[in-house]
C-alpha cells in the first residue's frame, strides 16, 4: 500500500503541474476552472506523499467490504450508465427523478419503509431537487438540457 500511495501521489503531482501549465496557455476565462482543479490536486497529492513517507496509516491494509455493499456499488454504477443512455430519450427531468429514486433505494443502508407516505415524500423530494437543478441550469445558467422526445 505504501508504494502504491507514493506512485499515485507522484502521478497526481505531475498531472496537477501539467494541468496548471496547460491552463496558462488558454485564455483568462477558460483557464480558471483548470487552475481551480489543479491547485487542490497538487496540495492533496503532496499531503498524501508526506503522510505516506511518514508511515501514518491512512487506510487499513486489509479493508474488507461486504459482498452486499460491492453489489450495491456495481448496481449503482450500472444505473448511472443506463441514465446516460436513456436521458436523451426521456429527457432530463423524468430520467433524473428516476435516477434519484433508484439511487436512494440501491444505496440506502436500511430498507425504505413500504408505506404510501414514504414513497410520496421520496417522490416529492426528488421532484423538488431535480426542479431546482433544472431551473438553475435552464434559466440562470442558460444551459440547454435534454428534453422529452
Amino acid at each position: 500500500m505504501k508504494a502504491s500511495n507514493i506512485i499515485f501521489s507522484l502521478i497526481m503531482i505531475g498531472l496537477s503541474i501539467y494541468i496548471f501549465t496547460y491552463s496558462m496557455s488558454l485564455g483568462k476565462d477558460a483557464s480558471l476552472f483548470l487552475i481551480i482543479i489543479s491547485i487542490p490536486l497538487f496540495v492533496f497529492s503532496i499531503i498524501l506523499l508526506f503522510m505516506t513517507v511518514k508511515e501514518k496509516n491512512i487506510v487499513s491494509e486489509k479493508v474488507q467490504v461486504e459482498r452486499r455493499k460491492q453489489f450495491k456499488f456495481v448496481f449503482a454504477i450500472i444505473t448511472m450508465i443506463l441514465y446516460t443512455l436513456v436521458i436523451e430519450y426521456l429527457g432530463f427531468y423524468l430520467t433524473t427523478i428516476l435516477l434519484f429514486i433508484s439511487t436512494v433505494f440501491i444505496l440506502s443502508e436500511e430498507p425504505i419503509k413500504r408505506s404510501v407516505r414514504s414513497y410520496v415524500v421520496l417522490l416529492f423530494t426528488a421532484a423538488v431537487i431535480v426542479g431546482i437543478v433544472y431551473s438553475l441550469f435552464k434559466f440562470m445558467l442558460n444551459v440547454p438540457l435534454p428534453e422529452l422526445l
